[in-house]
Parts: C-alpha cells; sequence; structure tokens
C-alpha cells in the first residue's frame, strides 16, 4: 500500500528497464544533467501494461499501481561523478518527499565506487547477491567496504537458491523438521 519508486541507478550494466520492458530512456542521467524533470520520466503500471507485460502479471505483483520506475536513461561516458554530484544529491531529496520508500538499484559494491557513493545518501543498504556466484570473502568484504563509509546494512537477499544448493530444503515436508509437541 505505500508509494514506491524503483529507481535503475546502475549506470554501467542496466537493467531494470529490461526487467519490466520498458524503454531505458529518459531516465536518471537525463535527469541530473538536466535534460529531463523527474517527474516527466516516472514510469507506472500503465507504461508496464503497454510493453507487452500481460495485465494478469502486473496483477500478481502485490501494491504494482503503486510501484513506479524510473529507468537508468543514456549510459554516461562518466557514471561515478553523476551520482557524486550535487544534482544527484537534490534528485535524492526530492524523491525522498515524494515517496513512502524508494530503492536505488546500483552496481556491485566491489566493482566500481559507485554504489558507495549512493549509499551515503540512502538510510540504509540491502545487499543483494546470487545463490553459488558470490564468495563468502567478497560478501565479508563487501559488508566491511559498507560499514566503512558509514553505511547501515539492513540485510541480505539471496537470489536463485535451489534445493541442490543446500540441504536445508531438500525435503519440504513440514513434519520432517518440526513436529508439535515432541522433544
Amino acid at each position: 500500500g505505500k508509494r514506491t519508486l524503483l529507481i535503475d541507478c546502475d549506470l554501467r550494466k542496466s537493467s531494470i528497464a529490461r526487467v519490466f520492458g520498458l524503454e531505458k530512456e529518459p531516465g536518471v542521467t537525463d535527469v541530473i544533467v538536466g535534460n529531463h524533470s523527474w517527474r516527466n520520466v516516472v514510469r507506472t503500471v500503465t507504461d508496464i501494461v503497454g510493453t507487452g507485460m500481460g495485465m494478469g502479471e502486473i496483477v500478481q505483483i502485490p501494491g504494482g499501481d503503486n510501484l513506479h520506475i524510473i529507468t537508468s536513461g543514456t549510459i554516461p561516458p562518466n557514471p561515478t561523478e553523476l551520482l557524486d554530484s550535487r544534482h544527484m544529491a537534490d534528485f535524492v531529496s526530492e524523491v525522498r518527499e515524494a515517496y513512502d520508500v524508494v530503492l536505488f538499484d546500483s552496481v556491485p559494491i566491489l566493482h566500481v565506487a559507485d554504489a558507495a557513493i549512493l549509499g551515503k545518501m540512502m538510510d540504509c543498504a540491502i545487499i543483494v547477491c546470487r545463490a553459488g556466484d558470490v564468495a563468502r570473502s567478497s560478501l565479508k568484504r563487501s559488508t566491511r567496504l559498507l560499514r566503512s563509509v558509514g553505511i547501515e546494512i539492513l540485510g541480505v537477499v539471496i537470489n536463485g537458491t535451489r534445493a541442490d544448493l543446500t540441504g536445508d530444503f531438500q525435503d519440504p515436508n513440514y513434519n520432517a523438521h518440526y513436529t508439535y509437541g515432541s522433544d
């Protein structure tokens, strides 16, 4: 029920537009350089429906009608400088006032400074990784890096878990792990 804005700030290899079947431009970069107002580049459920994603798929997204999206825009030659600009800070302030929840998707934390720069403007960060793709040592380094620049970590989301990766998911039978009243 909360008005939510998802912003693609991966200005190197963006994916939000592709996932939702939207045009990438105009987007965040166009807002930061002053070519568009952020309000004019916000996409809604109406835009998603117009891209071929069926209404049935959209209805399955809880709160989909409250989801607004700003895509990355044109991939710039200087993503770090754009994210570390006064215009970006002003943009972040404005969208925070207009929405209940604002989610910023960024590049992986260990690759470039973009995520750390962006993270300093946020209330907290959520680390997202794919099971089996990220070494434990990389996850620990990511956590240390975020904390070293004063970014609070809200949690970790692990995508792509499969039953064959861990024994924890092999027996979906409820009683196999827990029985009421037993020792």
